[in-house]
C-alpha cells in the first residue's frame, strides 16, 4: 500500500514537471526525489514518466545511499564506487535515436561507467582509464570511435546531455563536448553505476535521469537542461533593493550555500555577511554547475546629513536630520530634542537610536566668522567740515561699505554736518559689521588748490594760492620738494 500511496502522489508531481520539459517521446524518468528507501538505501527508483521502468536492486548489499538536501535542498543517490548499482530492463529494445540527460557528480578518478546497458552490447557512458580524466561515450561503431574528452574530477555537478543518432552529440551544462558517428547500438535496459558484467562501479553522485525515445532538437535538448540546472542550482539573489527607513540596525545579506567561490564587494567570501552602511553590494558566485552567477543588491538606510557650517559670530543654525519615525536624539551639548541650535565654534555630534537601541552617529563642525569683532569706527569724534570717517582698522577684511546717510559705498565718508553716521560692512561670508559715531563739526577744511604760471626756461615761475574759504585759513605750506618748503600763501 505505502507503494501504490507513492506512486499517486509522484503521478501530480509528474504532471506538474512535465509542463517544463518535452513531454513526446519521454521514454523513463528517474529523480533522487522517487524512490523506495530501505534503512535508508534506495532499493527502487520509480519511473515517473509512468512507463514502469522503474530501476531497481533487490540486494541490500548493493544498493546506494540516498543523501537528503545534496544539491538546492534535493536529494541525491550516492554510489560507493565499491559495488552499489541499480538496472532495469526494458520490455523491448530502445532503438536509436535516442536522448539521454543525466545530472551527475564524479568523486574518484578511476574507470567506472555512470551507465551502461543491461548486456555486453556496447552502450558506454563511462571513464575507460584509471588515473585519467577521459570521459567517454561509445555505441558501437566499428574501430572503437567515441566522443571522448576531458572530464576531471571535480565537486561541481554536471547535466551532460547524450544525443544518439547518426551523428551522436555530447553536451557538458549546454556547451557541446563533441560529435561524430559513434555507432547505432540501442538500449535493451539500463544498468545505473556499473558496466554490465558488475565491474567498474561508478563512485560519485546521481540527482536526475532522463530518456527520450527520440533526438531531441536543439531547442527541446535546451529545454530539459534549463530545467535540470534550474532545480539543481538555486539563482543568485539577494533580493529587491532594501529601503529602510525606520532603523539602523545591520542587515544580513546572504546567499544559498551551496554557492561557492563566493566574493563579495566588501571583499568578505562567507556566504552571509552584515551591512550597516547605505550603498550597491555586489556579489559573484559559482553554482553547483560550476557556472558563475552575478547580482547586485542596493541598500538604503536613513540619510543623515549635518553638514559642516559656518556662521557668523552671534549668530546660530539649527540643525535638523529630517528623519520620519520613531527615533530619540543625544546631542554633544546634551540636549535630546529632534532639532539643536549651534552656533560655538568647534566639533559637535549627534547620536540617533532607532527602537532596537541601533545607533547612527553623525559628526558635524562649526566655524564662527569673527568678522565683526575686528572693525572699528572709533570713538565719537570732532572733525572739519569736508573731513573723512572711515574704520580705523579691519578695512582689509570688508566686501562692501554702505553708509548712512548719504548711501556712499566707499572705504570712507566726507562729513560737513554734525550728527551720527552709521556704517554697515559685510565680508565675503556676508558676516554683517554695523557701527555708528557721532562727529561734531568745529570748522571747515579748506580745500586746497592753485596755479602755475611763467614755465618758460630762465623765467620765474609764480604759484597763485586759490585754495577755499578765502579768508578762513590759518597757515600755509607749500612743498617743492623734501627740502625745499615756504610756508607763505603764495
Amino acid at each position: 500500500m505505502r507503494r501504490y500511496s507513492l506512486i499517486i502522489l509522484l503521478f501530480f508531481i509528474t504532471i506538474k514537471s512535465f509542463a517544463q520539459i518535452p513531454e513526446t517521446n519521454l521514454y523513463s524518468w528517474f529523480s533522487a526525489d522517487s524512490v523506495l528507501l530501505n534503512n535508508g538505501f534506495v532499493s527502487e527508483i520509480i519511473d515517473v514518466s509512468l512507463n514502469d521502468n522503474n530501476l531497481e536492486q533487490t540486494v541490500e548489499a548493493n544498493r546506494p545511499e540516498l543523501i537528503n538536501s545534496a544539491y538546492n535542498n534535493l536529494p541525491a543517490i550516492r554510489f560507493d564506487g565499491s559495488n552499489d548499482y541499480l538496472t532495469v530492463d526494458f520490455p523491448e529494445q530502445l532503438a536509436q535515436p535516442i536522448s539521454i540527460f543525466i545530472v551527475w557528480r564524479i568523486e574518484s578518478q578511476v574507470a567506472q561507467y555512470i551507465l551502461n546497458n543491461t548486456n555486453s552490447t556496447p552502450f558506454d557512458i563511462n571513464y575507460p582509464y584509471t588515473g585519467l580524466s577521459t570521459f567517454r561515450t561509445y555505441a558501437g561503431r566499428a574501430g572503437g570511435y567515441s566522443i571522448t574528452y576531458n572530464k576531471p574530477v571535480e565537486s561541481y555537478l554536471t547535466v551532460s546531455s547524450f544525443i544518439y543518432d547518426a551523428t551522436s552529440k555530447v553536451f557538458d551544462n549546454g556547451v557541446k563536448k563533441g560529435e561524430t558517428d559513434i555507432g547505432s547500438n540501442g538500449l535493451d535496459g539500463l544498468l545505473l553505476g556499473a558496466r554490465y558484467d558488475k565491474i567498474r562501479f561508478f563512485h560519485g553522485d546521481i540527482a536526475e535521469l532522463i530518456v527520450y525515445s527520440e533526438a531531441l532538437s536543439d531547442e527541446d535538448r535546451e529545454l530539459v537542461e534549463n530545467y535540470l540546472m534550474s532545480k539543481y542550482a538555486p539563482q543568485l539573489d539577494l533580493g529587491a533593493d532594501l529601503n529602510i527607513s525606520n532603523g539602523f540596525c545591520d542587515t544580513i545579506l546572504t546567499v544559498d550555500p551551496s554557492f561557492t567561490n563566493i566574493l563579495w564587494s566588501t571583499g568578505s567570501v562567507n556566504d552571509t555577511i552584515w551591512v550597516s552602511e547605505s550603498g550597491e553590494y555586489f556579489v559573484e558566485a559559482t553554482d553547483p554547475f560550476g557556472q558563475v552567477q552575478y547580482d547586485t543588491v542596493i541598500v538604503n538606510y536613513p540619510q543623515v546629513d549635518l553638514n559642516d557650517t559656518l556662521v557668523c559670530i552671534g549668530d546660530s543654525i539649527l540643525y535638523d536630520p529630517e528623519l520620519i519615525g520613531s527615533f530619540t536624539y543625544l546631542w554633544s551639548d546634551s540636549t535630546t530634542g529632534s532639532t539643536n541650535y549651534y552656533g560655538e565654534d568647534g566639533e559637535h555630534w549627534l547620536e540617533i537610536y532607532d527602537d532596537n537601541l541601533c545607533m547612527e552617529k553623525v559628526y558635524f563642525s562649526v566655524e564662527v566668522d569673527s568678522f565683526s569683532l575686528n572693525l572699528s569706527l572709533g570713538n565719537d569724534t570732532s572733525l572739519c567740515a569736508g573731513n573723512n570717517i572711515s574704520l580705523i582698522e579691519g578695512e582689509e577684511f570688508v566686501e562692501s561699505f554702505l553708509w548712512e546717510p548719504g548711501g556712499e559705498t566707499t572705504p570712507s565718508k566726507k562729513v560737513f554736518t554734525d550728527g551720527w553716521y552709521k556704517l554697515t560692512a559685510l565680508n565675503s561670508n556676508s558676516c554683517e559689521f554695523v557701527d555708528s559715531i557721532y562727529v561734531t563739526i568745529v570748522g571747515t577744511a579748506p580745500d586746497p588748490d592753485f596755479k602755475v604760471t611763467n614755465f618758460c626756461f630762465g623765467d620765474t615761475t609764480e604759484f597763485t594760492d586759490l585754495s577755499t574759504p578765502i579768508g578762513g585759513i590759518a597757515s600755509w605750506k607749500w612743498i617743492f620738494n623734501e627740502s625745499d618748503t615756504i610756508e607763505s600763501q603764495n
